[in-house]
């Protein structure tokens, strides 16, 4: 799965890795031709527990980090309204 990487300032990808790599997980980093973002792959089976997991493993670094939003930078909700349109 492709995840923008948050608009918010405080958010850093170096050490939003370095945090989830301590909280048992690996991301992987990629970019588009103007938008930053982070990848996140599974092998095995995926459960809800498995889920919820990482989705709390992410909220707990981006508290940890100061990032109050997750929100899509401007660039990439441009270049969605326009696939969209």
């Amino acid at each position: 799965m492709t995840f923008f990487c948050p608009a918010d300032p405080a958010f850093k990808f170096s050490r939003f890795y370095e945090l989830i790599k301590t909280a048992g997980y690996i991301i992987y980093s990629g970019k588009s031709t103007a938008v930053d973002k982070f990848r996140i792959g599974y092998i095995g089976r995926m459960d809800n527990r498995v889920l919820d997991d990482g989705v709390a493993a992410v909220d707990s670094e981006f508290c940890e980090m100061g990032v109050a939003s997750a929100a899509w930078p401007q660039v990439a909700l441009d270049k969605h309204k326009k696939l969209a349109a």
